[in-house]
């Protein structure tokens, strides 16, 4: 595995997740790049970080800047900008490209940035919490240099295809959900006479606390490499108890089953040409 020590990142976009990879970069506990260059565009944001982190992080004039001081660069830019954008760019041949644009295939990438061979470009899907290293990036397709990159931030999740990286993509989609599931809570809370912020503290914590179980069960791998571990926390469950009568209900409601259709909808999204 590759190590970010030493590199110069580029990122070309400073939107809301390429600042989330800037920050987690720049609190890393272990190997930090040697310098992050940021494009001017969102000049608050690009400003904010050059501003929290001096020495470290700077604004440079122009995307093309950028490009020309990265070892690795981070696309960030919106997707319907990128093929007016890229193909004004000089890259070169020996540069490491890491697309964080959602739906920007790898061959479409693979025009807009040459000369960088199609081995130097890989794909990523950041989430806004990689700020804090938590959670994982998905990479595809498998690259020393990207996942290496989401490794010192978090954990990288890297895969060969662009099939499996839309499938995985799909989940991600559930975080709006788990937000809008948070929030159902919060309100019933009150409505029980709970004060919005107690309950807030104890809805967030707890479901940060019950997903880190989640997390440990979906990292825990057979030897055949089929994941294991959510089998077992369901059936923690106490028989006849309330979290048992709780799934049943749901499942009786086709709330499970919903969830299921709603991916296959995401993902025709994710892959509708």
């Amino acid at each position: 595995m590759a190590s970010v020590a030493g590199m110069v990142v580029g990122v070309v976009g400073c939107g809301t997740i390429s600042s989330a990879v800037v920050t987690g970069l720049c609190t890393a506990t272990g190997p930090r790049p040697k310098a992050i260059l940021l494009s001017p565009r969102n000049a608050a944001k690009a400003a904010a970080l050059a501003e929290s982190y001096p020495g470290l992080v700077r604004v440079c004039s122009s995307n093309q800047e950028v490009v020309d001081g990265a070892d690795v660069v981070l696309l960030g830019l919106l997707p319907k900008v990128a093929p007016d954008v890229l193909p004004t760019l000089k890259f070169r041949e020996a540069q490491t490209v890491v697309s964080q644009m959602a739906m920007v295939d790898l061959k479409t990438l693979t025009t807009l940035l040459a000369p960088v061979p199609a081995a130097n470009i890989c794909r990523s899907c950041p989430l806004p919490p990689i700020a804090r290293h938590l959670g994982a990036t998905i990479v595809c397709p498998k690259h020393a240099v990207g996942g290496a990159l989401f490794e010192a931030i978090g954990a990288a999740v890297q895969v060969d295809t662009e099939e499996q990286l839309a499938a995985l993509q799909a989940i991600t989609c559930l975080m709006g959900p788990l937000y809008a599931l948070e929030k159902t809570c919060l309100t019933w809370l009150t409505s029980k006479g709970i004060e919005p912020a107690t309950g807030a503290k104890y809805v967030g914590n707890m479901f940060n606390a019950v997903a880190d179980d989640g997390r440990v069960a979906g990292n825990h791998v057979a030897d055949d490499g089929v994941p294991v571990g959510f089998d077992e926390l369901i059936a923690e469950q106490t028989p006849g108890g309330l979290n048992e009568g709780a799934i049943a209900q749901l499942t009786q409601a086709g709330v499970f089953d919903q969830y299921g259709t709603t991916l296959d909808t995401i993902l025709g999204r994710l892959t509708a040409s």
